[in-house]
C-alpha cells in the first residue's frame, strides 16, 4: 500500500517533520498559510510527536490556530509514524520545510538533501551550516517571506525519477553509516 494514500493525501505537498514544540514554530506556517488564497495554499503535511514536554498546552494552541484559520484542509497533522512512512513521505514530498527557531544539527535537514528536495529553511546559524544550493531562506519570524517560499514550491509537482535516484543516494549512505558505525563501536572495543 503507497503511504500517501494510506494517509489519504492526493495531491502535492511539503513536509514538515518537527516535533509539535514551541520553537519547532508551527504557528508562523499556520499565519503564511493564512496569508494565501484558498487556491494558492500548498498542502502541508506535518510528523512529530505532539506533546511539548515544556509546554503542555502548546499543541491545544496550534489546533486552535488551525480551525480558527480555517486551514484544516492546508495543514496534515500525522503525528509520529514508523520510520519508514517518513521515509516514504520524505521521497514524495516536493519540498521540505523547517521553520524552526533553534536546532542543534538536524538529521531530517539532512535526509532531505539526499532525496534532493528543495529546502525552505528558517535563517538560523544551523541551517545556514546545513544548506546546500536547493536551500531557500526565510526569517522565523518572517511569515510574508513565508507565504511566498509556500506558494512557490507548493505548485511544484513531484519529480519522481529525481527520487528514485535519491532514494538510491540515501540507502547508500544508510549502509555507509551502519559499516561507519560498526567500526567506531569495534574499534572502542579493542583498545
Amino acid at each position: 500500500v503507497n503511504v500517501t494514500t494510506s494517509y489519504h493525501i492526493n495531491r502535492s505537498y511539503i513536509f514538515l517533520p518537527n516535533q509539535f514544540w514551541v520553537h519547532k514554530n508551527h504557528l508562523l506556517v499556520l499565519t503564511a498559510l493564512a496569508n494565501l488564497a484558498p487556491a494558492d495554499r500548498p498542502l502541508i503535511v506535518a510528523t512529530g510527536s505532539t506533546f511539548d514536554h515544556r509546554r503542555s498546552d502548546h499543541f491545544s494552541l496550534v489546533m486552535h490556530s488551525l480551525n480558527s484559520l480555517g486551514l484544516r484542509d492546508s495543514f496534515l497533522i500525522l503525528g509520529s509514524v514508523p520510520r519508514s512512512h517518513f521515509i516514504a513521505l520524505m521521497s514524495h514530498a516536493s519540498a521540505f520545510l523547517n521553520p524552526s527557531r533553534s536546532e542543534g544539527w538536524n538529521t531530517s535537514v539532512e535526509e532531505a538533501k539526499l532525496f534532493n528536495l528543495p529546502l525552505l529553511l528558517s535563517d538560523i546559524p544551523v541551517h545556514r551550516e546545513q544548506a546546500n544550493v536547493n536551500s531557500f531562506f526565510f526569517s522565523p519570524n518572517d511569515h510574508v517571506r513565508l507565504s511566498n517560499l509556500l506558494r512557490t514550491f507548493g505548485s511544484v509537482d513531484n519529480q519522481l525519477a529525481n527520487r528514485k535516484f535519491s532514494h538510491t543516494l540515501y540507502s547508500n549512505y544508510r549502509r555507509n553509516f551502519a559499516v561507519m558505525l560498526y567500526n567506531l563501536f569495534f574499534n572502542a572495543s579493542v583498545q
